[in-house]
């Protein structure tokens, strides 16, 4: 409608496909007033760091989507992000990437029921000396210093942190230390994200408010299509294809047991993308074998028992997991 009523644009034209339509634009030019790097055809302010570019980390259709869409709001310069997404969709790690491709220093917070407003402002504490000062916390430095900050897991955190969030989330993007009674102003090049997975799927995770979710630009990241799993394990951890396609099967059929069944319920034995980059790292690690006949299969299968069953509490579970490793190993045969 936005297309159609503001640009003029006829999106009721046959043939056209309304989801993949973009404008043709021209080009961003570089802002005059400082040193930015371009991403995506987007300029991002560089901070204090060299930018660097990583060599592990894959670039696949859908995490260059997410890539796009993320530094779209980025080169905004200071709207608060908040990322949703089910776990190990790289919703952390893509900040992380876009800080190092920028030049950003970025620290992060992982919230939990427990964490403390300290953790994120700082509290009084002994110096050398033994004189009673004031230790400034990880956001407190970050909104000083221009610094990123990704603030995970946010819907964990207790409300009083939630709270004190908030007036640095205003348009006057300024945090207050009640210890100390100082305000201290956002640096132009501070920004902070926060990720969060839906509530409701995940124990412990609260709605958050709508006016407290007002106030930061959402973005949705779903599932990675299970072949481009296969190839940014390949890729990443320097395992043959075909095992990372068995991988990625297991953790399918693990996926759809958990829901399936009163098995899997706990988060603890929820098997993650994560889990297979550990399973990968032992194939990736493991010593050269002199016989020319070693079973690798056989390795792989071992190797996978020990990563994921040894994160499951129940008998049960455990089982579970090795039936599924032996019908892949028998699928493969």
């Amino acid at each position: 409608m936005i297309k159609q009523h503001v640009l003029g644009i006829d999106m009721q034209t046959k043939g056209r496909d309304k989801r993949n339509f973009k404008l043709s634009l021209d080009p961003i030019p570089a802002p005059a007033s400082e040193k930015c790097v371009q991403i995506e055809g987007y300029w991002i302010p560089q901070g204090p760091l060299e930018p660097q570019a990583l060599d592990n980390y894959i670039i696949t259709e859908t995490v260059k989507r997410n890539l796009e869409d993320l530094v779209r709001v980025v080169s905004i310069g200071w709207f608060p992000v908040l990322l949703q997404g089910e776990t190990s969709v790289g919703k952390t790690s893509l900040i992380s990437y876009l800080a190092q491709l920028t030049g950003n220093f970025c620290v992060r917070i992982n919230n939990h029921e427990r964490t403390d407003l300290q953790e994120y402002i700082g509290c009084y504490g002994p110096d050398e000396s033994g004189k009673l000062v004031f230790s400034e916390g990880a956001l407190v430095k970050a909104v000083r210093n221009g610094h990123w900050i990704i603030l995970d897991e946010l819907n964990l955190a207790p409300s009083d942190v939630l709270e004190a969030l908030n007036r640095l989330l205003d348009d006057n993007r300024e945090l207050f230390i009640p210890e100390t009674q100082d305000t201290v102003r956002a640096h132009p090049h501070f920004m902070l994200f926060a990720t969060q997975n839906p509530p409701g799927l995940y124990g412990g995770r609260k709605v958050l408010s709508r006016a407290f979710r007002n106030r930061f630009v959402e973005l949705h990241f779903n599932e990675i299509p299970s072949g481009e799993l296969e190839i940014i394990l390949h890729r990443r951890c320097e395992i043959p294809l075909s095992y990372s396609k068995k991988m990625i099967a297991v953790l399918s059929d693990l996926q759809n047991m958990r829901r399936g069944s009163n098995l899997f319920q706990g988060k603890q034995s929820y098997v993650t993308f994560r889990d297979l980059f550990r399973w990968a790292e032992r194939y990736r690690l493991s010593p050269q074998q002199s016989s020319k006949f070693y079973d690798w299969d056989q390795h792989i299968a071992d190797e996978g028992y020990l990563v994921l069953a040894g994160r499951v509490r129940l008998e049960e579970e455990a089982a579970a997991i090795k039936k599924v490793l032996e019908k892949k190993a028998e699928e493969s045969c």
